[in-house]
């Protein structure tokens, strides 16, 4: 039950965990499991004084304040590296917001969901960040004549990152080019290129969503420009014009040829791979960014080829455990030879999950139980 299961995670000492709860009689709950420290003063959040030790740990925080939740009112729990409720103490800056702000508008959509549906959101590669800035694109660069084939792209598109779209490849790299014309001038391009990186990125994000109400906000002008005040519009027009020279010179001249999958593709590499690259699969088109809850984040040192994301899908119906379904790629076995080496890279990319094939430990024909020496 969940009492026993938050015991057993108790004695855990980890930086950071995040473990799930569901049980045969139909509770839920998680719960962080993590080496928070107290400190004598200051939460973490900036550099300090290391040699004064007016700024040393003192302990960690106790796992009873450690943040979990069990059967709450809304009726669902989730987690997508987005900010625990309850938290009065600083835990780290790494907290994104868009896939779970996805996740609830799904959520809120309908009152009870079947596995299958669950599969479905697992799948879901529609972007808010898209939906965000779409809108504003469309506004400010109406009458841009040069990147009309362009933007028609994005007339009546769902915002889907789906490897057919090529409005999905064009707003990929509209943004990457809003945040670096954005805050370049302040960051200079060697700190701006490290915000593009898979785990950096929601900082710029978070920031852009923060301040896009405001047109004048003193991060949208240019300070290389003096003599001029740019304005939101300007950046939104200036990266749109980027995108379409980029997409254009490396893909075609033919907008609706941009199609998301021809550059982002996931390659499962093998540690050896780097030597021996047989080893290495074959480039996977792949759905998804780094903001859509079919993770799919690219490499802004090799844009757009997916560098991260959800790998392990699994359903599981607490109340028929045999209809249990996951896809594990590339595959069970690590032997280069087996035909399980990489039989589950191509059913992942499509979405395909595989039964699970539950059994109870009792019921097994054999089984090797290995214990710690006493």
């Amino acid at each position: 039950n969940f009492v026993e299961f938050r015991r057993a995670l108790s004695v855990v000492r980890t930086p950071t965990l995040n473990l799930g709860y569901a049980d045969v009689k139909g509770n839920i709950g998680y719960q962080y499991v993590m080496s928070v420290p107290l400190r004598k003063n200051g939460d973490g959040t900036l550099p300090v004084p290391g040699d004064t030790g007016e700024y040393e740990w003192t302990g960690f925080v106790p796992f009873e304040k450690l943040p979990y939740d069990y059967n709450p009112a809304k009726g669902y729990v989730a987690s997508f590296n987005n900010l625990p409720k309850n938290v009065d103490y600083h835990i780290t800056r790494y907290f994104m917001f868009e896939r779970a702000l996805r996740f609830e508008e799904i959520a809120k959509s309908k009152d009870k969901f079947t596995p299958e549906e669950i599969r479905n959101m697992q799948l879901d590669n529609v972007s808010m960040v898209a939906k965000r800035w779409v809108p504003e694109i469309l506004k400010a660069c109406s009458n841009m004549e040069e990147v009309k084939a362009a933007l028609a792209l994005f007339q009546g598109w769902n915002y889907s990152m789906d490897i057919h779209s090529p409005a999905a490849t064009l707003f990929n790299s509209f943004y990457a080019h809003f945040i670096s014309n954005t805050l370049e001038d302040e960051l200079g391009k060697e700190l701006c290129n490290m915000l593009l990186d898979p785990y950096l990125i929601y900082q710029p994000d978070m920031m852009l969503a923060n301040i896009m109400g405001n047109n004048n906000h003193f991060l949208f002008d240019d300070v290389r420009t003096p003599s001029v005040r740019e304005a939101k519009e300007d950046m939104v027009r200036k990266s749109m014009k980027d995108a379409v020279d980029e997409l254009s010179a490396r893909l075609d001249g033919d907008p609706t040829k941009w199609e998301w999958g021809k550059v982002h593709t996931m390659t499962f590499k093998h540690p050896f791979g780097s030597r021996m690259a047989f080893f290495n699969l074959e480039p996977i088109p792949t759905n998804g960014d780094d903001f859509t809850i079919n993770a799919g984040a690219w490499d802004n040192k090799n844009p757009y080829a997916m560098d991260s994301g959800g790998v392990i899908r699994m359903v599981i119906d607490m109340s028929n455990l045999k209809s249990a379904t996951l896809i594990s790629p590339p595959g069970q076995s690590g032997r280069y030879k087996s035909p399980y080496y990489s039989d589950q890279a191509e059913i992942w990319a499509k979405g395909i999950q595989i039964p699970a094939h539950y059994l109870s430990a009792e019921k097994l024909p054999q089984l090797l139980v290995l214990e710690p020496g006493k």
